[in-house]
């Protein structure tokens, strides 16, 4: 992608829309909830996968269960 100031932005995507494993949200939803344990279990490895992308220059833009897609 080019910036008006002629510089290159390199920008990558990423599309999960056939991933089979489902997303976080459908999990939450079908459990109706989680317990303290099991959230704090997302949470850390949700952050972790957040510091890595920002440690190799990669900012993920929209953060929400809906984007967190399991294994």
């Amino acid at each position: 992608m080019e910036k008006k100031s002629g510089s290159t932005l390199h920008v990558a995507y990423i599309s999960m829309e056939f991933y089979e494993g489902g997303d976080l949200l459908n999990l939450l939803v079908g459990k109706g909830g989680f317990s303290e344990e099991i959230a704090r279990f997302f949470f850390k490895q949700m952050l972790s996968g957040m510091i890595h992308c920002h440690r190799n220059g990669i900012v993920h833009r929209d953060l929400k269960p809906d984007n967190m897609m399991l294994a």
